[in-house]
């Protein structure tokens, strides 16, 4: 895969997770994330890509039911 022009080794995560909308929710994972990738292979952290979308409960489906429903007892672990 090519990315900047360069076909050196990457990496793309993507994150899907609820009230994930602010750097202070996303930098901590991120650097997290990104210090693990360059721990463990060979790739440099600018290679490292992490993509957070943080959709409306509304939008989120777990054992027939929505976050958006009201109800407080549905949990996605």
């Amino acid at each position: 895969m090519s990315r900047g022009g360069s076909f050196n080794p990457l990496c793309e995560i993507y994150i899907t997770s609820l009230n994930f909308n602010s750097t202070a929710n996303t930098l901590p994972p991120t650097r997290s994330i990104t210090n693990f990738i360059t721990t463990h292979t060979p790739i440099l952290a600018d290679r490292v890509v992490v993509s957070f979308y943080s959709p409306d409960p509304c939008m989120v489906g777990f054992g027939g039911e929505t976050k958006g429903d009201g109800r407080a007892d549905i949990h996605l672990n």
